[in-house]
């Protein structure tokens, strides 16, 4: 699988950004980034950690942005972190998410992003909640 490029902006979002057939593009954290996660303390998602932005659908991107806007990626990967491993409900993880681009982002936007989130969001959480249970679920190996 080949790799666009890495990319480093304003923020120090060291990443690299290649196709994904599933999902379509992912972003590759290339180091760790730490975050101040209100609630939940300090939380780092580590080097190699996948994101796909902002997941938006491509209808609202002309409204909110493009799902790699750097006003929101960081905050983003955060996001996909807090709800691929779930260390809390998803509701604080939207509020996480929604408070930290507080500075970024301005409150009308913040507000759509939120709310598309609460709406939409729900199926996502419910995968990774499967695959997590599924992950945790013990083995029985049976006698024959």
């Amino acid at each position: 699988m080949p790799k666009v490029r890495i990319y480093q902006d304003a923020q120090g979002l060291p990443l690299t950004f290649h196709k994904d057939g599933r999902r379509g593009t992912v972003a590759v954290l290339q180091e760790d980034i730490a975050y101040d996660a209100g609630p939940l303390g300090q939380i780092v998602v580590p080097k190699g950690f996948e994101s796909d932005g902002c997941s938006l659908p491509r209808f609202f991107w002309r409204l909110i942005g493009h799902p790699f806007d750097m006003r929101y990626l960081r905050e983003a990967i955060l996001h996909d972190w807090l709800y691929r491993y779930q260390p809390c409900d998803r509701r604080t993880a939207d509020k996480i998410f929604r408070e930290a681009m507080a500075n970024s982002v301005c409150p009308g936007r913040r507000r759509m992003i939120y709310w598309g989130l609460r709406l939409g969001g729900w199926p996502t959480w419910r995968r990774h909640r499967r695959r997590l249970r599924q992950a945790e679920a013990p083995t029985v190996e049976l006698a024959d």
